[in-house]
């Protein structure tokens, strides 16, 4: 939340927070003034004197001419750089807003830092234009200011156009500048969502762009961190396409982290790839033809399952113990009798990106554990590791299941009750792949309604994500539809 000024409390006004930046205020004396009392001093002396005025009259006007304009002020600077500055340093601090628990190792600097050197580089006009459109449109949603949204759709269209043009000329290479303005009109569609998935579609284009220059190229500096950020988008962009995404690849899961490792959120998100190759493996093992399962893609999928689960409790070991609340503060965690510590519901949030990330993870999970139900537990295989998975239909199996769906229902009542966060409705918007993937994959329909609802609510449907609450085909819904269908639990 911005903070708030005493006059817009008191004309109960949404306050847009404090102006940072140069501010120009304009001091230049009021030369009317100026002239109307030498005018007047002029005329007194024209009486003692009119001969000698009306004789030298050429000679005066030309002198009083050029003394005023030498008096006039300058140009005055413009104020578009300052305002530039102003949405540009909102936007930025609206990234800043989601920081993890306390004691986790993340990142010192983020992608959005590199904003501001932007203005002053010489780089195509859609950069300029995309990050313009973005900043004001975040800024104008926050202070509800209507001509600064109107504003930024105006250069949302100027930099769509721009981008569009050089990237139609012959021979143009990618660069960073066009990357980061694909990714600014990603950030406008999420706040102004001009028709259903536009954002998708610049997801898309901006993953196509990084895909060209390579991994290598996504190692160190402004791509480093622009990428890490855009992961999670890419994986739900291929996720509404029912597709597997390159990035889920092995060759772009490793080499772009060689200098720099992996933190907490590049490895949720690494999670959320290996369920993702689950589920392209499983879709495809039911449509495979005959009575007969192929025990080929049994076999890949049980393995690729287990692979994901192996992520899991990596991340969960790594990460969870930090972002767990005190006992006795907010909730605590507890250790199973297998050694891992599992969430209990509602009461482990310690902030908003707390909840956020680990409602990501019972979303993952949520997946994961319910296509085991396509292979069983019989596996003949090699790498089988029976104790990481409980047992389809056990009763252990059944709460893990409901106790990561019911997870995702807490943080959204959680980040609901927060009297602060990243802006109105943005919280909600944050948790719509969660509450998609519950809508889905929970067993339990007083789960699944309540996601839906979720779904359906204001908060999802005012901006980008709207779509996200239609059912439809994408998300593996018929996927999900099928095991509710064939293995019900309930």
């Amino acid at each position: 939340m911005l903070p708030e000024c005493q006059r817009c409390l008191s004309l109960d006004l949404r306050c847009p927070g404090p102006r940072t930046g140069v501010l120009f205020v304009h001091t230049v004396p009021d030369r009317r003034q100026q002239l109307t009392t030498k005018t007047k001093q002029h005329i007194s002396t024209s009486q003692d004197s009119a001969v000698a005025i009306c004789r030298d009259r050429q000679a005066c006007a030309h002198d009083s001419l050029a003394t005023h304009l030498s008096k006039l002020p300058g140009p005055q600077p413009s104020r578009g750089g300052a305002f530039d500055q102003l949405f540009v340093t909102h936007f930025i601090e609206s990234f800043g807003v989601v920081k993890p628990a306390s004691g986790l190792r993340v990142p010192t600097i983020s992608w959005v830092d590199d904003l501001p050197s932007f203005f002053t580089s010489a780089l195509p006009p859609a950069v300029k234009h995309s990050i313009r459109a973005a900043s004001m449109i975040s800024y104008g949603t926050l202070s509800r200011d209507a001509n600064i949204q109107n504003q930024a759709h105006h250069w949302y269209m100027t930099a769509l156009r721009d981008l569009q043009r050089f990237l139609s000329r012959d021979g143009v290479s990618v660069t960073e500048g066009m990357i980061c303005a694909a990714v600014m009109l990603i950030h406008f569609e999420t706040w102004a969502g001009t028709r259903p998935k536009a954002w998708l579609f610049h997801v898309k284009g901006a993953a196509k762009m990084i895909e060209a220059m390579g991994p290598a190229s996504c190692r160190e500096g402004f791509m480093h961190r622009l990428f890490s950020h855009m992961r999670l988008q890419v994986f739900i962009q291929s996720l509404s396409e029912n597709s597997l995404h390159a990035f889920a690849s092995h060759e772009w899961m490793t080499k772009p982290y060689e200098i720099h490792p992996g933190m907490l959120f590049d490895h949720v998100v690494d999670l959320c790839f290996y369920v993702q190759r689950c589920l392209v493996a499983a879709q495809r093992l039911v449509a495979s033809p005959g009575p007969e399962r192929n025990r080929d893609l049994e076999m890949m999928l049980r393995m690729l399952i287990q692979d994901a689960e192996s992520q899991s409790r990596f991340w969960a070991s790594t990460y969870m113990p930090g972002m767990l609340a005190p006992a006795g503060e907010h909730g605590t965690g507890e250790k199973r009798d297998n050694g891992t510590l599992e969430l209990v519901p509602g009461k482990v949030f310690r902030n908003f990106p707390t909840a956020v990330l680990l409602s990501l993870y019972n979303a993952a999970n949520l997946m994961n554990i319910r296509l085991l139900a396509l292979v069983g537990d019989d596996d003949g295989s090699p790498r089988s590791h029976p104790q990481l998975m409980p047992s389809v239909g056990s009763p252990k199996y059944v709460e893990r299941m409901r106790q990561h769906a019911q997870s995702i229902l807490s943080a959204m009542e959680f980040i609901n009750a927060k009297p602060s966060g990243p802006g109105p409705n943005r919280g909600t918007i944050m948790m719509s792949l969660q509450l998609k993937v519950l809508s889905l994959w929970s067993p339990f329909l007083d789960q699944r309604s309540a996601a839906a609802a979720l779904l359906h609510g204001e908060k999802v449907q005012s901006g980008g994500f709207a779509s996200m609450a239609a059912e439809t085909e994408d998300y593996f819904a018929d996927l999900a539809r099928s095991i509710l269908r064939d293995f019900p639990l309930e």
